[in-house]
């Protein structure tokens, strides 16, 4: 029963560790998607800071604005640039993070586009159907049950090693050429026989 359990055991750990696997690259893909919409806003937004920037200095040198203005939409705008550079920073990361899980070299000279579009409906959960769904498929829990299970029966191996030991045999023969029982008694035929 011990080796069938950790056979089990092994089974759901390798099926765990494919299901890991499988996990971190659907994370790692969707990470790549976050940073790539993350790279087109904040270029958006860097584009926008620009265009303030050229409405500040114009309105300076017109002399319908201040310094101040035009300092500020300079700041601005360069901090746009510096989110703008963190973004692609950490895009190159997220396509590289899902390289390393595919396999796949550093760099070839192409890149990972994601096709699949985020979706924008909100998705109904029945919490109680994923329960059950967990208790029958994710194998760490699974793996845990076998545990336990490997458990109570150790214990009641170790339960009935620990009881004393009762060694009982029987005998029983019949030498029926003789008519004799093995302590000597003789048996009386029926004479219906």
């Amino acid at each position: 029963v011990l080796a069938r359990i950790d056979t089990e055991r092994s089974f759901y750990q390798l099926k765990s560790s494919v299901q890991r696997l499988v996990q971190s690259v659907i994370d790692a893909y969707w990470a790549l998607v976050f940073a790539r919409t993350d790279v087109i806003a904040r270029r958006a937004q860097t584009q926008q800071g620009y265009e303030a920037y050229e409405r500040a200095v114009a309105n300076f040198e017109t002399k319908r604005g201040n310094i101040g203005e035009k300092s500020q939409a300079q700041s601005a705008w360069a901090n746009f640039r510096a989110s703008q550079i963190g973004a692609e920073s950490a895009l190159l990361q997220r396509e590289q993070a899902l390289r390393d899980i595919l396999g796949l070299e550093p760099y070839d000279g192409t890149r990972i586009v994601p096709i699949t579009p985020p979706q924008q409906n909100q998705v109904a959960i029945d919490w109680q159907q994923i329960v059950n769904l967990a208790e029958e498929y994710r194998c760490d829990l699974i793996e845990l049950k076998l545990v336990v299970e490997a458990s109570q029966q150790e214990l009641l191996l170790a339960s009935n090693t620990a009881q004393p030991r009762v060694d009982a045999g029987a005998l029983y023969r019949f030498n029926g050429l003789e008519g004799r029982t093995p302590g000597g008694d003789y048996l009386v035929a029926d004479p219906g026989d």
